[in-house]
C-alpha cells in the first residue's frame, strides 16, 4: 500500500503555508473526513475505516470504537479457532487500546491540533482487497519545532511495525500481508507538558467476504 500525503498536508509539514489551516480544515476539507461528533472525525469506504480524535471527547469516542472493533475481530476469528496470526492482530489492537486508555491530564482535555504555536498531524489508513495493509503517520506539521512524542504502529498479522520519534522527525509505520484478513493502524502525537493535548488516529480494514473465518 502506498501512503500519499495531500498537497495541503505537505505544505503544513514543510512550513510553506503562510497561515496554516486548522486541523479541522485539514481533516474535513483536505483529507475528506467527516466530523461525526465533538473531536472525532471519520471516513469509511466499505470495510475500510479511519478515525482521528482531537480532544478528550473524541478520544473517549474513539476508545469505544476500538473496543468494539476488537470484539468484532475476535468473534470473526473465533469461528474457526483463533490462529497465531490472528492472535497477533488482537494483541496489537489490545496494545493500542491500552495506550489510548491512559488518562489525560485535565490541562490536555481541550481541543488539540497544536502544541502552543506548533501544529501537529496524525493519520492512520488501511485497505483490504487482495492484500490487507495499514499505514500510520504522526509528526509536527508547521511552526516552531516542538518536542512532541510521535508514535505509529501498523499490524497485518505477523507483519508488525512500530516507530517512536521526537519533534519534527515523523513516526511512520506500514504493514502489508496477503495472507491475513484484517489490518490495523494506530498513531498519536503528544505535546510537551503544558503546551497542548494529544491527537490520535486509528484505522481498521477487514476482508470478511474474502476470508474463510
Amino acid at each position: 500500500m502506498l501512503f500519499r500525503v495531500s498537497t495541503l498536508a505537505l505544505a503544513l509539514f514543510s512550513g510553506a503555508a503562510m497561515a496554516a489551516p486548522s486541523l479541522d480544515v485539514v481533516l474535513t476539507q483536505n483529507q475528506g473526513m467527516t466530523k461525526v461528533s465533538d473531536g472525532l472525525y471519520a471516513t469509511k469506504n466499505g470495510e475500510d475505516e479511519s478515525y482521528v480524535a482531537t480532544n478528550q471527547s473524541g478520544k473517549d469516542a474513539l476508545l469505544v470504537i476500538m473496543k468494539q472493533s476488537r470484539i468484532t475481530l475476535e468473534q470473526a476469528f473465533a469461528r474457526n479457532g483463533i490462529s497465531r496470526t490472528e492472535q497477533l492482530t488482537l494483541d496489537q489492537l489490545d496494545a493500542s487500546i491500552a495506550d489510548l486508555s491512559i488518562p489525560s491530564a485535565k490541562a490536555q482535555d481541550q481541543d488539540a491540533g497544536s502544541c502552543g504555536t506548533t501544529q501537529i498531524f496524525t493519520q492512520a489508513t488501511s485497505t483490504g482487497g487482495t492484500t490487507s495493509s495499514a499505514h500510520a503517520y504522526a509528526t509536527n506539521a508547521s511552526g516552531p519545532v516542538a518536542a512532541t512524542q510521535n508514535f505509529a504502529a501498523a499490524s497485518a498479522g505477523i507483519t508488525i511495525q512500530q516507530t517512536n520519534t521526537v519533534g519534527a522527525v515523523p513516526a511512520s509505520a506500514a504493514a502489508s500481508n496477503p495472507n491475513v484478513c484484517a489490518a490495523t493502524g494506530y498513531a498519536k502525537v503528544g505535546c510537551p507538558a503544558g503546551t497542548g493535548g494529544s491527537i490520535y488516529s486509528y484505522a481498521v480494514s477487514t476482508r470478511f467476504g474474502a476470508c474463510s473465518f
